[in-house]
């Protein structure tokens, strides 16, 4: 993953790897990959799988779209309770 695709968290929790924007990184980018055991691989994936289900379920996804309108009307919604960071004021 490139640090353009601004999800940083991915690579804060080992989920991904980084890789530049051009053949030659994306290139070892897979090789990185490919010299990973299975356990690796899936490990990686998994942490990737609980980033998504924690940062980007339905759930989740519609109560910081609730909190960005709360927000927007003019209440006082500290910006990580909407921005999709990992962080929450909750938390």
């Amino acid at each position: 993953m490139t640090a353009e695709c601004n999800l940083p968290v991915g690579f804060e929790r080992d989920a991904a790897i980084k890789v530049t924007p051009d053949a030659e990184g994306v290139s070892a980018g897979f090789r990185t990959a490919i010299a990973m055991s299975g356990g690796e691989t899936r490990a990686m994936g998994l942490r990737g799988r609980q980033v998504c289900e924690e940062l980007y379920s339905l759930d989740t996804v519609a109560e910081k779209v609730g909190r960005m309108y709360q927000w927007a009307g003019g209440a006082a919604v500290p910006v990580d309770d909407i921005l999709m960071t990992g962080k929450s004021s909750s938390s």
